[in-house]
């Protein structure tokens, strides 16, 4: 048997290694959840409506709402195409289907 120093160093040691696997563990879920969250943001970032714009891309619209066909709209129509840093108002000349 054990003597009761032995056995308070031996359970010392036990719960040193165990915090130690603890902290480990811990570290290795936060790197984890951190590389998740900038993963996302990078997502969510592509996504965004003004990074869109910004790459280029515009969005139209006519006198009913945000135009995503050349067949929604007719000689003449007035549109509002807003780009990355405002917006033009613009007539429609021709209809050019694909």
């Amino acid at each position: 048997a054990l003597s009761p120093t032995s056995r308070l160093n031996n359970s010392e040691q036990r719960l040193n290694e165990l915090s130690e696997r603890i902290r480990t563990a811990m570290h290795s879920r936060l790197d984890k959840a951190e590389r998740a969250v900038f993963a996302n943001a990078e997502v969510i970032s592509a996504l965004n409506p003004l990074g869109v714009l910004a790459r280029g891309y515009s969005v139209t619209k006519g006198k009913s709402g945000i135009v995503t066909s050349a067949l929604q709209l007719s000689r003449g129509d007035e549109i509002t195409v807003k780009l990355a840093d405002g917006a033009v108002k613009a007539q429609v000349t021709d209809i050019i289907p694909d």
